[in-house]
């Protein structure tokens, strides 16, 4: 979200100043903070103090969560109307991109966490 979106979106509200001031009070609330931006942290201190290693069954897991929230936002929340993110539109050219990229994110970091470990 903060690294891609964020600044995607502030980017393109550019030229709307009342959208951009909704946009950055709206993503700055308490609740869009706790879950965007601090819950990966502290789970990963959590994790990392506990000195596990993840397992392929942990990397499984992850991708078949990500995958189950890929079909439910194509089947039912973008034919809605609901674009939430922007880079998972099948519309786009670049799309396919965005998934393997997210795939090759989850793979990476799979790999790097246990080798920092």
């Amino acid at each position: 979200w903060w690294l891609a979106l964020v600044p995607l979106i502030d980017y393109l509200l550019r030229d709307n100043r009342r959208e951009r001031a909704f946009f950055w009070s709206f993503n700055l609330s308490a609740p869009l903070l706790t879950v965007h931006l601090l819950n990966l942290p502290l789970a990963a201190l959590d994790f990392l103090y506990s000195g596990q290693r993840l397992r392929f069954c942990d990397l499984h897991v992850s991708v078949c969560v990500a995958l189950a929230y890929s079909v439910f936002y194509l089947t039912v929340l973008d034919p809605m109307g609901l674009h939430f993110y922007l880079i998972l539109t099948p519309r786009s050219r670049l799309c396919l991109l965005s998934y393997s990229l997210i795939l090759g994110g989850y793979w990476g970091l799979f790999h790097l966490w246990n080798a920092l470990l």
